[in-house]
């Protein structure tokens, strides 16, 4: 037997069960016959199978919209440390100092170095994680 004639099965019967309590059920004036309109139930997905682990149904929510953090204009000869903060707070998660200077290859101590130029360029539309690499020089 199919489910959705299974479903019908089960509603006709719960129809003349409610009807013959409403009768009176049983009682010597109430009818010895009850007749119950046809109904359909539609079910939407098989009932699960005894000892079948459960599952959950889930929602897929759209893609965020992805934005873009448009590189500041930080002047020239900024402290380096100020320079980083100031991208960084604005959701950049990929800023690199590096030295401008041949002299020096790594920057120890941002607060001892100043700003020099930002690659990419002020004013350019990056994500959060693209590489802002910002150059700096030892005073």
């Amino acid at each position: 037997m199919n489910i959705s004639r299974t479903a019908s099965v089960i509603a006709a019967a719960a129809i003349a069960t409610t009807t013959l309590a409403a009768c009176g059920g049983g009682s010597p004036a109430a009818p010895s016959t009850v007749t119950a309109a046809p109904s359909t139930v539609t079910v939407a997905a098989p009932a699960p199978v005894v000892g079948a682990p459960a599952t959950q149904a889930s929602v897929v929510a759209p893609a965020p919209v992805a934005t873009g953090i448009t590189i500041p204009d930080i002047p020239v000869g900024t402290n380096a440390e100020i320079a980083q903060s100031k991208l960084e707070a604005l959701g950049l998660t990929n800023v690199d100092l590096a030295s401008a200077n041949p002299d020096y290859s790594n920057v120890f101590l941002p607060k001892n170095w100043t700003l020099v130029s930002i690659e990419p360029a002020p004013g350019t539309e990056v994500q959060a994680s693209e590489p802002v690499v910002v150059k700096v020089t030892k005073p």
